[in-house]
């Protein structure tokens, strides 16, 4: 089955229970892509609105404001309030040795970026769509090692219908 959604449509699969694929995205596509971590107001509380508070990074953004400008636009509108994490030398080392030592392939940099800023902010968890890199059963205790060998308390990785069905 394939199809072509239109502008400001959106098509949302699970990527854990849905097996899909997709065409190769054109260099200005309008796709959405975006990962952020989460911090609890209580630790390991039961999900609840408002129990938790959105954070983002520079990665985040940078995925927002690539493809089509006035995608780029909206997407980037969503995230302008809410705060952004700093991308430390630590982030930088940590990403690194997550594509060294956990076996995440060269082409999943921006994932370890992402896994490697919510460890070294102390992150509670980070939410991602992604389960081919991230939110991957495999990969996770890997992930998780590399970031204790580091000194870091690894995020919970899930998806965020995982954290709001818990």
């Amino acid at each position: 089955m394939g199809f072509r959604i239109g502008r400001g449509e959106a098509v949302l699969f699970n990527n854990c229970a849905v097996l899909h694929n997709r065409t190769t995205f054109e260099d200005d596509s309008p796709r959405w892509t975006s990962g952020f971590g989460i911090a609890s107001t209580a630790s390991r509380a039961p999900t609840a609105q408002g129990r938790y508070r959105l954070l983002n990074s520079q990665f985040v953004i940078d995925e927002c404001a690539a493809g089509d400008a006035d995608a780029a636009k909206l997407r980037l509108d969503v995230l302008k309030h809410v705060r952004q994490l700093a991308v430390t030398g630590a982030v930088e080392t940590l990403g690194e040795a997550l594509i060294r030592h956990a076996s995440l392939p060269e082409q999943a940099q921006i994932d370890s970026l992402h896994i490697s800023i919510s460890a070294v902010h102390g992150m509670e968890y980070l939410l991602t769509w992604n389960c081919a890199h991230i939110a991957n059963a495999v990969l996770r205790p890997r992930i998780e090692a590399v970031c204790r060998l580091y000194g870091y308390e690894p995020p919970i990785i899930c998806t965020p219908q995982e954290l709001m069905e818990a």
